[in-house]
């Protein structure tokens, strides 16, 4: 079968730009890298190729709700494909490792923690390897905007494994990302394939507005305008502007990374329908999603950097039709897009105490919920820390599973035990005992590994004879016996930290400029992917011969001496999420930590009272209160 027989399970007349050079690379066997606009067809550059090649192609996507929709809509073009992840039942799980091995299935899609499990890898070491595929690969490079630790094992992956080609695919790139790429996978200069960002369909404008809610209702009002995904910076923005759509008579609905998985799936299932006209959304949506019709895609407060900017509003017009992407600004999002990436910033306390707290020589499990929010540290920060000691073999990660278990008999007791040997029988009567327990500790009584207990437990489940729930992530660790030095590493890290902060503010500055300052929007995006483009003629700086211009800054109030008296009685309650000036900080701006969000610290009438203030000037008071 040839690449251009193959298009016709997938109903394609013919191929797009880029989509058989790439194809063409991995057929041969090399290493290639794809940089392809959002709806220019990514997906077929790796699926096409999988149904040719005699073999299991693995796609490492970062989201499950992703990787559903792949395998949904590749099971429909009768291609056998699935998906390996966390959200799995037993059974599924062993009927995904049992295809695996016998190499029935044409494409796997996993998340990158998923390959370190020892099912997956004795499962794939009986399959015959197809392609690898990296999707979202900027998550790999730490000059991308999405940096993910997680990503990073990936190269050494591919390389121990006799794959028959590596595809690294993304929407955006810059030169400096893809060049970590091509070293990474070495892929030779031949195999870069890359277009401009910029889609000649879509009209992009910015707008500075007094009133946004006002705006944005004049907007949605209008039937060309929709279906509409309206981007926002938070979860609370979402569910507040969706409720002030809907008393002005507008049908829409929020979806954001807070919500339950079911009620995610069915709000986005409801606006891929049409249902729902409109989406109010944070970053959460959009990833993958095969909605061709999206009018408008509007920034209700301005992306945070020019890949986010290029990757979102290429939600719109999928279809190759006409679109709008529309930013709306005001001078106050300056300040609350840089209080946001102080706030992401750790501190060198919180980077010390987890240093400290796995420096324990030895065999540890740890919660990964509980670490990160005792340290407070978000998730990220803790993986990234954990691979790079991993790196420096000062740590290793022996298995992965869960901190505690809930069981239930669902049949009495003596009918479970009935035919059971001594021992089986002692075990579950001590389950039954402590239904509500750790699992380390239910491992000790059993005489079970860690790892064992967990899997003793979820096999529970494939019994019939018991209810479990496993809950809180954990690791089990193993740290080098020389130790490891907190305080030296902290103020590594913090370093570290603080270089990302700055290449974070350097793009946020970036797009700012770009919105507010360029005579063509689409020629200066180009450019900074590493393309010279002519000005597009159709931006709003091209289509009224002007730029925005730079908007002034706001007036900002001086903080009332009777906030400081309020935050000093919060300080002398002696709460540890606030102990530290940056906590304090964090939670006035209403941008808490993961410690404040366990102490659910929102609802105090302190919370977000100083949002419209610059960081600088909220630390500031927060350290003269703590000096008293």
């Amino acid at each position: 079968m040839t690449p251009e027989s193959a298009l016709t399970f997938f109903g394609k007349p013919s191929f797009r730009p880029m989509q058989r050079q790439i194809i063409d690379s991995v057929l041969a066997r090399r290493a290639a890298i794809g940089v392809l606009p959002t709806g220019l067809g990514k997906s077929l550059c790796y699926q096409l190729p999988a149904i040719l090649i005699d073999g299991v192609s693995i796609v490492v996507s970062p989201l499950i709700a992703l990787m559903k929709d792949q395998v949904d809509a590749l099971l429909k073009l009768d291609i056998h494909a699935a998906r390996f992840d966390s959200s799995l039942s037993e059974k599924e799980r062993s009927d995904v490792l049992c295809a695996i091995e016998n190499s029935s299935l044409r494409l796997v899609f996993v998340a990158p923690e998923s390959l370190e499990s020892r099912a997956f890898s004795d499962a794939f070491s009986q399959a015959r390897p197809g392609l690898f595929v990296i999707d979202e690969a900027h998550c790999l490079s730490e000059w991308g905007h999405s940096f993910r630790p997680d990503y990073l094992a990936l190269p050494q992956y591919a390389a121990s494994r006799n794959f028959h080609a590596v595809l690294a695919l993304t929407a955006t790139a810059t030169p400096r990302v893809i060049d970590d790429l091509a070293r990474m996978f070495a892929v030779q200069k031949e195999d870069i394939f890359r277009l401009p960002p910029s889609r000649s369909n879509i009209a992009r404008s910015v707008s500075a507005a007094d009133d946004k809610i006002k705006t944005l209702e004049d907007i949605l009002r209008h039937p060309g305008k929709i279906p509409a995904i309206v981007y926002v910076r938070s979860r609370k923005d979402a569910e507040e502007i969706s409720a002030k759509m809907a008393c002005s008579g507008i049908k829409s609905k929020s979806y954001h990374a807070g919500m339950p998985t079911d009620a995610r799936a069915l709000v986005q299932g409801e606006f891929l329908t049409g249902e729902v006209p409109v989406l109010i959304a944070t970053i959460a949506f959009g990833m993958g999603i095969d909605k061709p019709d999206v009018r408008s895609v509007i920034h209700f407060h301005p992306p945070s950097s020019p890949e986010s900017y290029v990757q979102e509003s290429g939600r719109a017009g999928r279809d190759g039709l006409s679109s709008e992407s529309l930013v709306l600004i005001d001078n106050s999002d300056k300040i609350a897009a840089r209080n946001r990436l102080h706030a992401s910033v750790p501190d060198k306390e919180s980077l010390r105490m987890l240093l400290s707290r796995l420096s324990r020589p030895g065999r540890n499990i740890v919660s990964v919920y509980e670490m990160t929010t005792s340290c407070d540290i978000t998730e990220p920060v803790f993986q990234r820390i954990l691979f790079d000691l991993s790196s420096r073999q000062l740590v290793s990660i022996e298995s992965r599973g869960f901190k505690y278990y809930r069981v239930k008999p669902l049949f009495p007791l003596s009918t479970i035990l009935s035919g059971r040997d001594e021992n089986e029988k002692n075990i579950l009567s001590w389950l039954d005992a402590h239904r509500d327990s750790d699992v380390e500790e239910f491992a000790l009584t059993a005489n079970l590994g860690w790892k064992e207990a967990c899997d003793y437990l979820q096999d529970l489940v494939l019994s019939g004879e018991w209810q479990c729930t496993l809950r809180q992530a954990a690791l089990e660790l193993r740290v080098s016996p020389a130790g490891i030095s907190a305080n030296a590493l902290a103020d590594e890290f913090a370093d570290q930290f603080a270089k990302r902060f700055q290449n974070d503010m350097t793009r946020l500055e970036t797009i700012e400029y770009f919105l507010e300052e360029v005579p063509c929007i689409n020629a200066a995006i180009d450019s900074y992917f590493g393309f010279d483009s002519p000005t597009c003629e159709h931006c709003s700086p091209c289509a009224s011969g002007h730029s925005l211009g730079k908007l002034p800054p706001p007036d900002i109030s001086i903080i009332p001496l009777e906030i400081f008296e309020e935050i000093r009685a919060l300080s002398l309650q002696g709460k540890r999420e606030l102990e530290r000036a940056t906590q304090m900080a964090r939670f006035l701006l209403g941008l808490p930590g993961p410690a404040a969000l366990r102490g659910r610290l929102w609802a105090h009438p302190l919370y977000g009272s100083l949002s419209g203030h610059p960081w600088s000037e909220v630390l500031a008071a927060t350290q003269a209160v703590n000096r008293g």
